[in-house]
């Protein structure tokens, strides 16, 4: 199979410095082109909310601040010249259950959650630019096999009307597609090129080659699924909020001490000097109720279920893994297929004489579907190739999964 896909793309080569001149711009490596893409501004302003989140831990980490009290504790309105009392203090809650433990552990899965997220983001964001990097190469290639095509049904000797009229019809028709192909890959340079404009600036940047191979993935590829990491993350956020809810349950304490400013009597029943009492006071609440049973009850089940959805999802995506891969494996083989056919056909076409041209011309349009069929298995290959990145991020992280690293 590597060696078939080798011959294949350098058949494809001898037309490239065709296309160079077809549509000027510097042509650019799979890998250049993915070092532009995780410098878009979108994945920067993306990135940017976890730094925010981050900002949590350390408001997490803060204790309750205590209160300064300051009030009228006792004022005479009798007109009996009772003392007045003023009080100044200090207010301060202790907590208790390690709350301020688990408000940093929630925010710290928090932001393990955003990673997560922003990863996939990161993975949906390059898969859809490797995709359309793939689509403006395949293109390219398409256009030249039509022009191919196009030179082979002009440079037949036509000898009767017949085969003048079938000429004519496959030109046409031939034109048609390559129109079409055409403005599908001036639109598709256009949109790549705004994608890395932030880089290369107004400078027009071509494909320089295919993005994803045709090898298999390998378990050590798949051993981690980025998808499952934020299901991961959200049952730890789950996990976290919970114990921080049972934390919250258990009272806190809270401390008083302060000074008591009593001023002179001086009526005459119960004269007294002024003078300041040091005041202290420990608040403990009492629990009477069984509310707290039903939220533990709520919270456990909200627990389950988050595990629940997490087994789920490991489930899915293993799924949608193995699947991905029997979909490649056939597309590969039916892939290989077509390559021995369209030898078998180019070779048949070639022994035919320049005399039969009908029957030449029937055949040549016969090989250039196969050629077409080709391109259509190719690109589903590059689409589940892509489905496979999203699911394990293996792109970024294997350079040997790039074609042309070490293809």
């Amino acid at each position: 199979m590597r060696l078939l896909l080798l011959a294949f793309a350098g058949l494809l080569g001898v037309s490239l410095p065709a296309a160079v001149q077809a549509q000027p711009g510097v042509r650019i490596s799979v890998a250049d082109f993915l070092k532009a893409i995780e410098q878009h501004p979108d994945i920067s302003a993306h990135a940017e909310g976890i730094e925010s989140i981050k900002s949590e831990i350390d408001i997490a980490r803060i204790s309750p601040d205590p209160s300064l009290v300051f009030g009228n504790v006792s004022g005479d309105i009798s007109g009996l010249n009772m003392p007045q009392q003023l009080y100044l203090g200090i207010d301060y809650t202790v907590e208790t259950g390690r709350k301020r433990q688990h408000r940093v552990q929630l925010a710290q899965a928090q932001v393990r959650l955003a990673e997560a997220e922003h990863a996939v983001f990161v993975n949906e964001f390059k898969r859809d630019a490797l995709l359309l990097f793939q689509h403006c190469w395949m293109l390219e290639q398409q256009i030249q096999e039509d022009l191919k095509y196009k030179h082979e049904i002009l440079s037949l000797p036509v000898t009767d009307s017949a085969a003048r009229l079938k000429q004519q019809l496959l030109l046409m028709e031939n034109q048609l597609l390559l129109d079409v192909a055409q403005d599908d890959l001036k639109e598709s340079l256009d949109e790549l090129n705004d994608v890395v404009e932030h880089v290369y600036g107004s400078q027009p940047v071509l494909p320089g080659s295919w993005v994803w191979s045709f090898e298999k993935y390998t378990s050590a590829q798949a051993s981690r699924y980025e998808r499952l990491q934020v299901s991961k993350a959200s049952a730890d956020v789950v996990h976290q909020e919970v114990l921080l809810m049972a934390a919250n349950r258990v009272p806190d304490i809270s401390f008083s001490l302060g000074n008591n400013f009593v001023g002179r009597a001086t009526n005459p029943e119960a004269p007294s000097p002024r003078y300041n009492a040091i005041t202290a006071t420990l608040s403990v609440p009492l629990k009477f109720s069984n509310w707290h049973g039903a939220e533990r009850k709520r919270e456990e089940l909200r627990k389950e279920s988050a595990r629940q959805q997490e087994m789920e999802a490991v489930g899915v995506v293993e799924h949608q893994f193995d699947e991905t891969q029997d979909d490649i494996a056939d597309l590969s083989a039916t892939f290989t297929q077509l390559n021995k056919l369209i030898a078998l056909q180019e070779r048949f076409v070639a022994q035919l004489p320049s005399s039969q041209s009908l029957e030449k011309l029937e055949e040549l349009t016969q090989l250039h579907g196969y050629r077409h069929q080709r391109w259509e298995i190719f690109d589903n290959i590059s689409k589940r190739k892509a489905d496979l990145f999203v699911l394990t991020g293996a792109l970024p992280r294997d350079p040997s999964v790039l074609a042309g690293a070490t293809n």
